[in-house]
């Protein structure tokens, strides 16, 4: 049994992934901002036989992040694999909006993920870890109205590279999976159940460090 981070979840494509990697076989943590989200995401895996711990954070703040990981860390001994699925969804114009808010974003979308792999970066070298990032379309075709996301998820997948060449010497696998269009459970290419299979595949294989899907 491997233990699972999922580091952002909701109801989608958070959920989705503490459910593929869960029934097959593996421990899920998980952290997010709303608690009581959290408990009903645990009731539900928790239904499937799938054993969980929750933590909220608020993935901003860095310092809280921390304090998450650790609250956690004193439930299990180590992370075998983190995956990165936190965002800053904001529907605003690049032109409009202010650098302020667009540094908050930066840090949800693309800082805090290095921080996370900074700050567990010896466990995950002694157990020869595996990092997955939540990418995104916006990282190929920037979208103005989408401003912010957009320059977030094209940092991010830039940090997915550069990982990748960095800590493969440390037999630490970084991969990201490029999701090209909006989530959406009705879909049958997009929906968070096909998209999460994505995840477990790039985990399984190794054999790229990007999925663009």
């Amino acid at each position: 049994m491997k233990n699972i981070l999922i580091i952002g979840c909701g109801p989608g494509l958070g959920l989705s992934l503490a459910k593929t990697f869960g029934m097959n076989g593996n421990h899920i943590s998980l952290i997010s901002r709303n608690i009581n989200k959290l408990n009903g995401y645990k009731e539900y895996l928790k239904k499937n036989n799938i054993p969980v711990i929750v933590q909220n954070a608020d993935v901003e703040n860095l310092e809280d992040l921390k304090n998450a990981l650790n609250k956690i860390r004193e439930k299990i001994s180590h992370f075998d694999v983190v995956i990165y699925n936190a965002a800053s969804l904001r529907l605003k114009d690049v032109l409009e909006d202010t650098p302020e808010q667009m540094l908050k974003d930066y840090k949800i979308n693309t800082l805090h993920a290095l921080e996370v792999v900074k700050y567990l970066y010896t466990e995950l070298k002694a157990n020869k870890g595996t990092v997955l990032l939540t990418g995104g379309g916006f990282a190929l075709h920037p979208n103005p109205r989408f401003g912010s996301l957009s320059m977030g998820k094209a940092a991010l997948r830039n940090l997915s590279h550069q990982l990748y060449k960095k800590l493969r010497r440390d037999k630490i696998f970084v991969g990201t999976v490029t999701i090209t269009d909006f989530i959406n459970k009705e879909s049958d290419k997009y929906s968070p159940d096909k998209i999460a299979e994505q995840f477990y595949t790039l985990y399984l294989n190794k054999d790229q460090n990007e999925i663009i899907y």
